[in-house]
């Protein structure tokens, strides 16, 4: 967007050149743009303050010349009228409609998905409690486990025992019957 200068800026410019305040009329066109006249400036233009003189066609252009490189502005884009405002509001105003509606249901699928979490962690609590006990009943199991396993130990050493005396009884009968 190009740099436009306003009706002070216009005027400041005019007071370099010149050396009298002009009257400005400004007036709204009817496609929207602005009109400016200002009342006596190129009589002045080529008035020295406080001395009259004739100047020649020469420096009268290159004066003018100067004085339009002043007030010379790149307009390349148009000034935007009501109906073009309005239609921008619209436009807006439908794009935040739409942006509104995309919160909404990504606030509802927010909300489902939070209940889908909720559900699944009770579920999850679930099969840690199921889990819990099941490491319990494991335990039970193996602590039954740990117990008869020390019982057929204790049996073992009472049947080698009991091996062992068998053992020396079936000497002593050897010995017995060898006499």
């Amino acid at each position: 967007m190009s740099y436009s200068p306003s009706l002070k800026e216009i005027i400041a410019i005019l007071q370099k050149y010149t050396s009298k305040n002009y009257q400005s009329n400004c007036k709204t066109r009817p496609d929207g743009k602005l009109e400016l006249s200002l009342n006596g400036v190129f009589e002045e233009i080529v008035k020295t303050p406080g001395k009259t003189r004739y100047v020649t066609h020469k420096q009268l252009d290159q004066k003018l010349k100067d004085f339009k490189q002043d007030l010379m502005v790149e307009l390349h884009d148009t000034f935007a009228t009501k109906t073009d405002l309005k239609e921008s509001e619209a436009r807006i105003n439908q794009k935040l409609e739409a942006l509104i509606q995309i919160v909404m249901v990504q606030g509802e699928q927010i909300k489902v998905h939070g209940e889908q979490i909720n559900k699944l962690t009770q579920a999850v609590e679930k099969q840690g409690e199921k889990i819990e006990a099941q490491g319990q009943q494991i335990q039970k199991v193996n602590e039954t486990l740990n117990f008869v396993v020390e019982s057929l130990g204790s049996i073992h050493k009472r049947l080698d025992s009991m091996e062992g005396r068998l053992d020396s009884m079936e000497n002593r009968l050897d010995k017995l019957e060898s006499k």
